[in-house]
């Protein structure tokens, strides 16, 4: 009996190493990076990043989080950067959007001149998705999408 226990207790042992090997536990990842930073971006608790490759510019959501899940509404942005320019500064195009706003996922598309963005937006009551139109860099609210199933 004692050997039996013994031999479950190895077999269990080699089944558990086998997990933690087989998923990477012991692996080392080394921080590498070959390429050159242009600029460097500072926006506080930017998250989701959407290139416009036709017009060569980029939509950032940042929502500057303090605890998860969050306790109190957090203040979001969408920013524009123009990829044209190496030293192009972000611009918070969201500035004059007055609700509660922490943007995530991001969806952009364009039609003749007008681009329009979609953006999830996740306040503290619920989540909605957030329209908005978006003309060289102004960026206009169109409507709120609501609905019961728009859940994250």
């Amino acid at each position: 009996m004692k050997k039996i226990s013994i031999l479950i207790l190895i077999v269990l042992g080699l089944y558990i190493f086998n997990i933690f090997w087989s998923t990477g536990y012991f692996r080392i990842i080394e921080n590498k990076f070959e390429g050159e930073v242009l600029t460097k971006i500072n926006i506080v608790g930017a998250e989701d990043i959407t290139i416009n490759h036709i017009d060569s510019f980029a939509i950032v959501s940042s929502t500057k989080r303090k605890a998860f899940p969050a306790n109190e509404q957090e203040e979001g942005g969408l920013y524009y950067i123009d990829l044209k320019k190496i030293e192009s500064k972000p611009i918070l195009l969201t500035k004059d959007f007055n609700k509660p706003f922490a943007p995530h996922g991001i969806s952009i598309f364009k039609t003749d001149s007008i681009t329009t963005i979609a953006v999830v937006n996740h306040t503290i009551e619920k989540e909605y998705i957030e329209i908005f139109k978006l003309i060289g860099t102004k960026l206009t609210h169109f409507k709120t999408l609501d609905n019961p199933m728009i859940l994250s």
